[in-house]
């Protein structure tokens, strides 16, 4: 019913709900109260509500540390909110996690690479040149070796309006994948980038190699 009501636009009703389920928990904790912690926080950010959304992750974190997604939830918000001391202790504990899932067999959540271009946002907010090219760097020595980690690097940049970033990410991948299909689909998603930043020729140029 709060999924239903927030997708509704009814969002202090999803609100309440979320509420309610966490009183019925009592002073039971745990991953399913800390998911319903999660829940509230994407409620109260739609409404606007930063500090309240943040109140939240962090609680939801003090339940289940070993959710990615929750973790990287929390660490983007208090980046957003200009807690960059929680933004960056919440990065090097994704960052473990994330390396962790890579060899798992289980489906990473979140990848490293996009965990790495997170702290290097947060070092070049601090001023702290070096440290953000470093983390920048590693970020794409992980897109390099996966084309998981590629893609998430570029959906992150993107979103960052750093595009550079996304189609240095993706023509390094290109580089190294061996499969046909695999380096025909890099160097596509190489020319849409291309396009959207207006290098026309450059695009056609990517599109021509898809096609070899």
């Amino acid at each position: 019913l709060a999924d239903a009501a927030f997708f509704s636009g009814g969002l202090e009703r999803a609100a309440t709900l979320w509420r309610g389920l966490l009183a019925d928990f009592g002073r039971r904790r745990g991953p399913e109260r800390a998911a319903v912690h999660a829940r509230l926080a994407v409620v109260l950010g739609a409404q606007g509500d930063r500090p309240g959304a943040l109140a939240e992750l962090e609680s939801a974190c003090g339940m289940d540390r070993t959710d990615a997604a929750i973790l990287s939830a929390y660490a983007t918000a208090a980046f957003d909110a200009g807690e960059y001391d929680r933004a960056d202790k919440s990065c090097r504990a994704l960052l473990l996690l994330a390396r962790r899932q890579q060899s798992g067999t289980e489906p990473a959540a979140v990848a490293a690479s996009e965990v790495l271009y997170l702290a290097h946002r947060i070092a070049r907010t601090r001023g702290q040149e070096a440290q953000a090219a470093e983390q920048l760097t590693s970020a794409f020595e992980s897109a390099a070796a996966s084309t998981f980690e590629c893609r998430r690097l570029a959906a992150v940049a993107l979103a960052d309006g750093a595009p550079d970033v996304a189609l240095s990410a993706l023509g390094r991948r290109a580089g190294s994948v061996q499969e046909r299909r695999g380096r025909q689909e890099l160097f596509s998603e190489m020319a849409r980038v291309l396009e959207t930043m207006g290098r026309s020729e450059e695009a056609l140029d990517a599109h021509l190699k898809a096609l070899e």
